[in-house]
C-alpha cells in the first residue's frame, strides 16, 4: 500500500508498529526510507515520518544517524514526543544518562505530560538517575507522571508496569536495606 501512496503516514504507522512488535528492525528501516523521499519538510505530519525513521534507524542500531533524524523531526515540531522519545533512546544506548537526564529535564514543562508516551519518557528518565547512581531520584521519578487524578483506569496497567519496571533495576544493596 505504501508503494502506491507514499503519503499516507497512518499505514506507515500501522506498518511501522507491526514491524516492531514482530522485531524486523530492518524491515522497520526499509519501509520508513522506502516512502522518505516522497515528504517534504513543509509537508504536513512530515515531523512524524521523520520521527518514525529516527526511531527505525535507533531500533537498526544505527545512533548517530537516529539522532540527527529525531533533531530533525524536532526541528520541524519542537513538541514530537516521538521524537523526543529517541533521543532517550540514543542517550541509553550510547551510555550518556547525564546527557539524558539534561534532556529530559529541559522537556519537563512541555505540554502532554499526561499522555502515556510521556510516561515512559519518563521512565527513561528514572532509568537515566539509576545509571547514574542516583537511586532516590530514580525511584521518585515515577511520581509526578504516575500519580495524576486526570488519568483514567486505564493506565493502572502502564503504573504497574512502570513502577515494577524501575523496582527490579535497583542496585541490590537497596533492596536488601528494605
Amino acid at each position: 500500500m505504501l508503494h502506491q501512496h507514499p503519503l499516507d503516514a497512518l499505514a506507515l504507522q500501522v506498518a511501522n508498529t507491526f514491524d516492531y512488535y514482530t522485531g524486523n528492525a530492518p524491515r522497520m528501516l526499509a519501509r520508513v526510507e522506502s516512502v522518505l523521499p516522497a515528504w517534504q519538510n513543509d509537508m504536513p505530519g512530515c515531523h512524524a515520518v521523520l520521527a518514525t525513521h529516527a526511531f527505525a534507524l535507533e531500533e537498526h542500531g544505527e545512533y548517530e544517524h537516529a539522532e540527527q533524524a529525531a533533531r530533525e523531526a524536532l526541528a520541524l515540531n519542537p513538541l514530537d514526543i516521538r521524537a523526543h522519545h529517541v533521543m532517550l533512546h540514543v542517550f541509553e544506548m550510547t551510555d550518556r544518562p547525564d546527557a539524558g537526564v539534561r534532556w529530559m529535564n529541559a522537556q519537563i514543562a512541555a505540554p502532554g505530560a499526561g499522555s502515556l508516551f510521556t510516561t515512559h519518557c519518563w521512565w527513561h528518565l528514572a532509568l537515566f538517575h539509576l545509571a547514574l547512581g542516583q537511586t532516590d531520584l530514580g525511584l521518585a521519578m515515577r511520581l509526578p507522571c504516575l500519580m495524576s487524578p486526570e488519568w483514567n483506569d486505564a493506565t493502572q496497567i502502564v503504573r504497574t508496569r512502570v513502577t515494577r519496571s524501575l523496582l527490579t533495576r535497583r542496585p541490590a544493596k537497596v533492596r536488601q536495606v528494605e
